[in-house]
């Protein structure tokens, strides 16, 4: 009681945010762009109290494995310290790499939960993306999506942006990240 004023609750970040990025055949063009935007995200959520950061490619393309759907960049509770280099092909798996990252976040100890995809197309199965979106949300996590020169992802995740330039990739995604994490969780 000599130290201190007074006792006060101070909430915390406390948040888990995983970064799920479409590598399909369509990114050739983009990848490495796409690639060190979610670097740089991730270099600066990494860098801030209370948030773990974790980021996936898909589809991914293991030799041994022919049914593997997601390729980690970087697991959350490592520390960021090299960039990220893949190359784009296949389709669009959405749905499977999300049910992936679900589970993995679902593991995580950190109360608030944010899934971001970053996409230039249309999911394999638009149906059950947006079903997994609802799961995704009926277990309180948060879905934002950014759309590259695709305006579907709007009608799938409703917190959403669609850009036209790969230029704008980083900037649109610390834009809604700073949304996301600067209101207060309904």
């Amino acid at each position: 009681p000599r130290l201190f004023l007074k006792n006060e609750s101070v909430t915390g970040l406390d948040t888990a945010v995983h970064i799920l990025l479409d590598i399909s055949g369509s990114m050739t063009s983009r990848i490495d762009l796409a690639c060190a935007a979610c670097y740089s995200v991730a270099l600066a959520l990494a860098a801030i109290p209370g948030i773990s950061v974790g980021v996936s490619a898909f589809p991914a393309d293991y030799e041994d494995d022919v049914t593997a759907t997601v390729y980690p960049l970087l697991r959350h509770g490592e520390r960021v310290v090299n960039s990220f280099s893949v190359e784009a092909h296949g389709s669009t798996p959405l749905t499977e790499a999300m049910w992936y990252v679900l589970g993995l976040l679902s593991t995580l100890p950190e109360k608030r939960k944010v899934m971001l995809v970053v996409t230039d197309g249309y999911p394999d199965d638009p149906e059950t993306t947006k079903e997994t979106i609802t799961v995704a949300q009926r277990m309180g996590m948060e879905v934002l999506g950014i759309g590259i020169n695709t305006p579907i992802i709007s009608s799938i995740i409703h917190v959403s942006e669609t850009i036209t330039d790969i230029r704008e990739l980083a900037p649109a995604m610390f834009r809604l990240l700073q949304l996301t994490m600067t209101e207060k969780r309904r």
